[in-house]
């Protein structure tokens, strides 16, 4: 299951690489003085290089750079909510700039955030223009742990392309479905039916290109379809996992499910029976069934091996502890 923009909810855009290279060379020049500094200072005092490392290991655990912080609580730099300087400056500020700093709120979880886009986001359309900057935001936005987040960007994606959300525009899009817009139209379709916009009609239109004879076509449907984050397109996805003629689809499908889309994980989690059932399924060539197992790691947080055993009886403790809790209203 690559791990890749293209399997991914929106238009992908590359990063600016001369800034990244420039900002990764002066990280590395800070770290060099640093480091320099620390073995100077070190050696005046008469401490070894042994005593030095341990001091700079207690360092890097303290801010999450250590082998064993994968699992240690965020450090926080400050707390997450907007300065009152900020957003007295907000009003004032041209769409372009409300957007880029809301987005930039809202992946990083900022109080209110989210909700300021909500008030905005209406105001926003025909103003914004497709930036990298505000690109990237919508890509990072779009694959945020947060489903609100995710649905942010949708909003935000759908007033930089200045679509209402009205069925003048499912029309206008359903329009382009022959074109060399295809793919386009295709995520936007899924993207207008997510924000409650003729849902049941759109479902119905991306599960006719789910069957496109077009492999191509078909990745773009899933590209539309796993934005509905509804119950009932969980068996069409797995279906495409498991019977789609294309490695491709059922890549992105196999990401669909696992992790990306509108899907929450409690939904995810009904697609665990089946995916089970993927692992060591004959028909199955070893790429969809690693496939499936990466996706059970995604879904259920387990890094278990690729054993169908280990992860049938990781699956049935699971069922058994959750079927011996007390439902809701029974005495303990």
């Amino acid at each position: 299951m690559q791990a890749n923009d293209e399997n991914r909810n929106t238009d992908p855009t590359s990063v600016d690489a001369n800034k990244t290279r420039s900002t990764f060379l002066r990280l590395i020049l800070l770290l060099g003085c640093v480091l320099s500094l620390a073995f100077v200072v070190g050696s005046a005092q008469g401490q070894s290089m042994q005593s030095i490392a341990a001091t700079f290991d207690g360092i890097f655990h303290a801010i999450g750079l250590s082998s064993d912080a994968t699992t240690a609580p965020a450090l926080k730099a400050s707390p997450a909510v907007f300065s009152e300087h900020l957003l007295e400056k907000l009003d004032s500020q041209p769409a372009q700039r409300q957007a880029e700093v809301l987005m930039q709120g809202s992946i990083n979880h900022y109080a209110g955030a989210i909700e300021e886009i909500s008030s905005r986001v209406d105001g926003w359309h025909g103003q914004l223009k497709r930036t990298n900057s505000i690109n990237e935001l919508i890509v990072t936005g779009l694959n945020s742990n947060d489903l609100r987040v995710r649905a942010a960007s949708i909003e935000v994606q759908l007033a930089v392309n200045n679509i209402n959300k009205d069925r003048e525009a499912v029309d206008s899009l359903r329009g382009m479905l022959q074109t060399p817009n295809r793919a386009y139209a295709l995520w936007t379709l899924g993207a207008l039916a997510n924000r409650g916009v003729q849902h049941e009609q759109i479902r119905e239109i991306l599960e006719g290109y789910l069957q496109d004879p077009d492999p191509r076509t078909r990745e773009m449907a899933v590209g539309g379809y796993e934005l509905l984050g509804s119950d009932e397109t969980i068996a069409p996805l797995l279906d495409k996992f498991h019977n789609d003629s294309s490695l491709g689809v059922r890549d992105r499908a196999a990401c669909a499910i696992a992790q990306s889309g509108m899907f929450t994980t409690e939904q995810r989690m009904k697609a665990v029976p089946e995916l089970l059932k993927f692992t060591d399924d004959p028909v199955l060539d070893k790429e969809t069934q690693r496939w499936a197992f990466q996706a059970l790691r995604d879904i259920t947080g387990q890094m278990l091996p690729q054993d169908p055993a280990a992860w049938r009886n990781w699956y049935a403790s699971r069922e058994s502890a959750s079927a011996s809790q007390p439902t809701t209203g029974e005495s303990r």
